[in-house]
């Protein structure tokens, strides 16, 4: 039974897609990290998650995002990936 779920909580995290909290960095420059498993597009993923949290962040501030830099990885040997994203709101 312990194996079970075992492998069922470890399928779950490999499905995984979720984002850290935006990270004020200077003036109008933000941080945010996404990370996301191969089912759900590993480092792709995880630059999509980033960039989606970058969005909405902007948009509740009634900007636009300015994505600024952006470097993803590969983090494991299951395809999980890592997405750093610098960005700016802009009017």
């Amino acid at each position: 039974m312990k194996y079970i779920i075992l492998i069922t909580m470890c399928s779950f995290l490999i499905a995984c897609a979720y984002s850290s909290d935006v990270v004020k960095m200077g003036p109008n420059k933000y941080s945010v990290t996404g990370t996301a498993g191969s089912e759900r597009g590993g480092a792709y993923g995880a630059k999509q998650v980033a960039v989606e949290t970058a969005n909405k962040y902007c948009k509740n501030l009634g900007k636009q995002v300015n994505v600024t830099n952006v470097n993803v990885a590969t983090i494991n040997s299951n395809g999980t990936g890592s997405a750093d994203v610098t960005f700016n709101c802009v009017p």
